[in-house]
């Protein structure tokens, strides 16, 4: 409750009455993000063959997960290729190798809807994953909104001011300005392409399961 009251700017005696009811009157009075030229997050660019995620210190976080995770507090931006809604969550994500991050995407997430249209258009899904923002976002990101939420304008609402984005370097989408890193890339929706992914210590306590599953095939970082 204290990181979290924290995070939101509350006092640490909050109760849980007041975060609700804080959390349900901010929300519902969304403030647009804004488009800026550039920030903090593009000061090094490494594109294509450049792109080495192995350059980070990436945790391996408990005895009996498949790998070392480089996704676990973080969001994910996607977008609908014929509405255009963009959906910001958090989904876990192990490294593979120097430029592949394997994907635990389920299907009925927003961002598994945004998937789906791909696969039915036969195309790669773009993606952009942003490292070290403000923790409202990664809370709204975490969040079971409805469809067709606008998570960048939630987490405006939360701060009081709007969020400044900044366009990626190679997909068409925006993260925040002022991100320490932000990772982009295309991740196929085609089952010969998946690899095996997990198992990972979840925050339920228990392992979720190894399975083949969905890269990201990454095309640029920047921090």
């Amino acid at each position: 409750m204290r990181r979290i009251t924290t995070a939101l700017n509350l006092k640490d005696n909050s109760s849980r009455g007041e975060l609700i009811s804080f959390w349900r009157d901010r929300s519902r009075k969304q403030i647009k993000p804004i488009l800026v030229s550039s920030g903090p997050c593009k000061e090094v660019i490494h594109k294509n063959k450049d792109v080495d995620l192995l350059e980070f210190p990436v945790p391996r976080l408990h005895p009996l997960d498949g790998g070392r995770y480089i996704l676990t507090w973080h969001i994910i931006v996607t977008k609908d290729p014929e509405t255009g809604w963009v959906n910001v969550g958090t989904y876990r994500g192990m490294l593979l190798d120097k430029n592949s991050i394997g994907v635990l995407l389920n299907w009925s997430a927003h961002w598994g809807s945004h998937a789906s249209k791909y696969r039915a258009m036969g195309k790669p899904m773009p993606v952009a994953i942003s490292y070290g923002w403000d923790e409202t976002l990664v809370f709204c990101a975490s969040t079971p909104f409805p469809r067709d939420a606008d998570e960048y304008g939630i987490a405006g609402a939360l701060r009081q001011k709007p969020v400044e984005l900044v366009k990626c370097e190679t997909v068409d989408l925006e993260v925040p300005a002022t991100s320490e890193m932000v990772v982009e890339g295309l991740i196929s929706t085609d089952p010969k392409d998946y690899k095996l992914e997990g198992p990972f210590g979840e925050y339920t306590g228990y392992y979720g399961e190894a399975a083949k599953r969905p890269v990201i095939n990454v095309s640029c970082i920047t921090h």
